[in-house]
């Protein structure tokens, strides 16, 4: 949704995924879920409210691993020839 410019579908899904990480009593499975939100929100452009959502994991590395995508997205959008940059490397 978010390649193909559906940005309202897009926001309600994750809005959607959030309150449902949220209801997860499993706080691993939960941090997963909330850094793939974060990493969402983040591809749209809505950086306040993914990293909102990336302090709630309580995973560092999925916490990192949010931050990290939000960081990427904020800077490829600033400076759009990093794009490939970060392209050109495997991130796992």
């Amino acid at each position: 949704m978010t390649k193909n410019r559906e940005t309202d579908k897009a926001r309600n899904a994750l809005a959607e995924a959030k309150l449902a990480a949220q209801r997860l009593s499993k706080s691993s499975e939960k941090s997963v879920r909330m850094a793939a939100v974060a990493k969402g929100l983040a591809r749209l452009h809505d950086y306040r409210l993914a990293s909102e959502t990336a302090d709630l994991c309580v995973s560092p590395g999925e916490k990192l691993a949010a931050y990290t995508a939000i960081f990427r997205e904020y800077i490829t959008r600033r400076n759009p020839q990093l794009k490939e940059l970060f392209e050109k490397v495997e991130w796992r």
